[in-house]
């Protein structure tokens, strides 16, 4: 999830505040942000599972996916 959505949902869950610019229309960003909840370590989840920031992304995949063709792989993941 882009970094600045990931704060506008987290912000939007915590206060109920819809940011002035969001990328859809407001009914959309309060649905879409329903979908998700903050964790009582503070992290935004969707079904139980955390939400990754583009920025964590390539950090979060080098430290837990190891093989010889890992740069390969990250390369065809990263084009999805």
């Amino acid at each position: 999830m882009e970094d600045k959505l990931y704060e506008d949902v987290k912000k939007y869950l915590q206060k109920e505040e819809v940011p002035l610019n969001v990328p859809s229309t407001r009914a959309n960003f309060i649905a879409t942000s329903r979908k998700y909840s903050i964790n009582a370590r503070g992290f935004l989840t969707r079904e139980n599972k955390p939400v990754v920031r583009v920025s964590e992304q390539e950090a979060i995949f080098e430290a837990f996916h190891d093989h010889a063709g890992r740069t390969a792989c990250w390369e065809r993941i990263k084009a999805r």
